[in-house]
């Protein structure tokens, strides 16, 4: 990682992308982050729904040219396992210093292979034409500051539900742990 400086010593405006080294001279640009990651749901259920909020605020000094995508993810404790919660797309252009706060509920697997203490990461990947710099990005991703517990479950599911009395067969059961 280098850093290139104006004669000043002042940090100049430019961009890596796909090798190349772009100079913004005296250009302005948009600056997504991502702020303020909580879970809202007091413990989590596998099978169960679990809400999310954050921010997003456009940190830049201009409007954006275009949306982005937002990537919802639960983390366990070290940050190295990830359970893919869902996405979504914005279409709406962020105007220079505006916020917007996103709380959204989504639907767990049975089996999300986490349990324990949980944390929510938010990743914000913005569109081609959105005028954000790729070296402006490293505040697209957040994780939560607080966790949440995510409940361990032990499922039984039996091959029958109900069996005769004077019928001879046997009933098959599959023991699932989340």
């Amino acid at each position: 990682k280098a850093v290139l400086s104006k004669s000043g010593g002042n940090a100049a405006d430019c961009s890596v992308t796909g090798g190349n080294l772009s100079f913004i001279k005296g250009r302005k640009y948009p600056d997504f982050a991502v702020q303020d990651v909580q879970i809202k749901t007091t413990e989590i259920i596998p099978n169960g729904e679990v809400t999310i909020s954050w921010l997003v605020k456009n940190i830049g000094e201009v409007s954006a040219l275009e949306g982005w995508k937002e990537s919802v993810y639960l983390v366990d404790k070290e940050k190295t396992v990830e359970y893919f919660l869902g996405s979504q797309n914005h279409t709406e252009l962020l105007t220079a210093g505006q916020t917007i706060s996103q709380n959204v509920t989504f639907k767990m697997k049975g089996y999300p292979g986490l349990d324990g203490e949980v944390y929510a990461k938010v990743v914000l990947t913005p569109y081609a034409d959105s005028g954000e710099l790729e070296s402006t990005r490293a505040n697209n991703t957040k994780v939560s500051d607080a966790s949440v517990t995510l409940a361990k479950l032990l499922t039984l599911s039996l091959s029958q539900t109900t069996i005769s009395e004077e019928q001879a067969s046997s009933v098959q059961g599959f023991l699932y742990r989340s």
